[in-house]
């Protein structure tokens, strides 16, 4: 709920915290990664705080879904203003990794020799 005058804001939100603190949910209640053990349960709050945590985060497969997509999407905009040639997204601490990774796996299967410089 939203208030206009901030102090009473302020006032109803500490309330509300101070409620959720109170109420706690029993483990039985709970799934296991929730369980805290040392109290026998989790106050309302400490709940919401780790849901809210858990929403937060944005996983890997999520992270790469998201770029793919918006890389995709780049494209489309440059390919229907065809004037000028494509251009792509680099990451170049990526592509080093990459490169180094690939050089290592030709010298190990004996496709490359080693240097030194």
């Amino acid at each position: 709920m939203k208030i206009s005058n901030p102090e009473t804001q302020a006032l109803f939100d500490a309330l509300a915290r101070n409620t959720r603190e109170m109420i706690v949910v029993p483990n039985s209640w709970l799934p296991k990664e929730y369980h805290h053990n040392r109290d026998g349960g989790r106050s309302l709050q400490e709940l919401s705080d780790m849901a809210t945590v858990k929403m937060e985060t944005e996983t890997q497969h999520q992270k790469l879904k998201r770029e793919k997509s918006e890389r995709a999407e780049n494209y489309r905009k440059q390919w229907e203003n065809s004037e000028t040639p494509l251009d792509h997204d680099e990451d170049s601490d990526k592509l080093y990794r990459n490169q180094l990774t690939f050089v290592g796996v030709m010298i190990k299967t004996g496709v490359m020799e080693g240097f030194d410089e």
